[in-house]
C-alpha cells in the first residue's frame, strides 16, 4: 500500500474532473449570440441612437442601464401625482425589456394595477464605416424588439384613497 500526500489526491481528482467535462454537451442556449453582422470584412459598425419621441409626463423610456428601485419609485410617485388616474407607458428595447416587465410586475405586487403588455419590432439603421478612407459609408438594417407597458391603476377609487393618505 502506497501513501501519498493530500496535494497528489488533489491532483489526481482534478485530472478526473477535468476529463469529464470536456464529455458535456454545451446547450444551444450557452453559445452566445452576434449582435450586428458585418457584410463586409474591412469596415466596423457604429450603431445610431434610435430616435424617442417627446417626453411627457407619463411616458417612460427604459435602458438596460435604469436601476431596477429607481423606475418604481418613479412609476409609484407618476401614478399617484397624476390626475385622474392617468396611466404610465414605459418604453424598452431589446435587453430593457426584461426590466420593464420586472419593474411593472414588481409594482403590481405593491398596488393593484391593471398591465398591458404591446409587443412590437422596428428596424434600426447602423452605419457600416469602412476602415479605407475611398471607400464609400454604407448602412444597413436591422430589427430591434421593442415592448410598451401601459400601467393604471385596477379602481379609480383606490386612487383616491392613495392621493388622500399622500397629502
Amino acid at each position: 500500500m502506497q501513501i501519498t500526500s493530500k496535494r497528489k489526491r488533489d491532483q489526481k481528482a482534478q485530472k478526473l474532473s477535468k476529463s469529464t467535462k470536456k464529455t458535456c454537451i454545451r446547450n444551444s442556449i450557452d453559445t452566445p449570440t452576434k449582435r450586428a453582422v458585418l457584410h463586409v470584412l474591412d469596415a466596423s459598425i457604429r450603431k445610431r441612437t434610435i430616435p424617442h419621441p417627446i417626453n411627457t409626463l407619463n411616458k417612460m423610456f427604459i435602458s438596460r442601464k435604469t436601476l431596477l428601485m429607481s423606475i418604481i419609485k418613479k412609476m409609484r410617485h407618476k401614478l399617484i401625482s397624476e390626475p385622474k388616474g392617468k396611466p404610465i407607458i414605459l418604453y424598452a428595447q431589446s435587453a430593457a425589456i426584461e426590466r420593464a416587465l420586472e419593474a411593472a410586475l414588481i409594482l403590481s405586487y405593491q398596488i393593484p394595477l391593471n398591465i398591458q403588455v404591446e409587443t412590437g419590432t422596428i428596424e434600426v439603421v447602423d452605419d457600416v464605416l469602412p476602415y479605407d478612407l475611398d471607400k464609400m459609408i454604407t448602412s444597413q438594417v436591422r430589427l430591434n424588439s421593442t415592448v410598451k407597458v401601459i400601467i393604471s391603476f385596477a379602481n379609480l377609487s383606490l386612487f383616491c384613497i392613495k392621493k388622500q393618505h399622500s397629502l
